[in-house]
């Protein structure tokens, strides 16, 4: 683990958080086990078979397979730091977690379900990438259709994974076509190896970012 980093309530991200994290996801006899959030991370990264921690910076994983992609993976196993034990999972939910970019504060609206309002983490380990928008709504949109349909009429500034069939009209009314690499199993095809956002001309900094 790179040292220095910390989750966005000031605690520090290392061997002990992850250590925590995996019995939360892969051992159904941990006191920290999520049965709700377990199966969905193990549906992804099914190949983990055990961990140790070696130092307070450095954790050993094994896998059942040789898993040339295991790297790529180990991002969707979302890192908890670990005092969230014996919380409801409704308040866990709440608690200042993660060591991203963004954060959520105490002034920013979280609704299940609905949106999460998000401000930029001051503290993030990288200057250089400390986010500009001083807070961003993201919404979840499941269907493809609804999601070009909100850019469109301006409802959002941003959308991920717009239907292919779509881009070429998207480009042509003037939308901002963005790659980047992801892992196989995020590919969109005919785009291998490619996730697509679409997105209305940059905002200023500190202006605010709904997608």
């Amino acid at each position: 683990m790179r040292h220095g980093v910390k989750f966005h309530d000031g605690t520090d991200f290392n061997a002990d958080a992850v250590i925590f994290t995996l019995g939360r996801i892969y051992d159904d006899k941990s006191p920290q086990f999520d049965a709700t959030s377990s199966p969905i991370v193990r549906a992804v990264v099914s190949m983990l078979q055990r961990w140790e921690k070696i130092d307070d910076y450095t954790v050993g994983i094994y896998t059942s397979v040789p898993f040339s992609h295991f790297p790529y993976l180990v991002t969707r196993i979302p890192v908890r730091q670990p005092d969230g034990v014996g919380k409801g999972r409704a308040q866990l939910d709440r608690v200042r977690q993660g060591a991203g970019r963004h954060r959520t504060v105490q002034d920013h609206k979280v609704t299940p379900r609905v949106s999460v309002e998000m401000g930029a983490n001051p503290d993030y380990w990288d200057n250089d990438r400390i986010p500009k928008l001083d807070r961003m709504i993201v919404m979840p949109m499941p269907e493809a259709n609804t999601r070009v349909s909100a850019l469109r009429s301006g409802q959002v500034d941003w959308i991920e994974v717009p239907p292919p069939d779509m881009i070429d009209s998207l480009k042509s009314a003037g939308f901002q076509i963005s790659l980047w690499p992801y892992p196989p199993h995020l590919a969109l095809r005919p785009q291998r190896n490619r996730a697509i956002a679409v997105s209305r001309q940059a905002r200023a900094p500190g202006g605010k970012l709904r997608g």
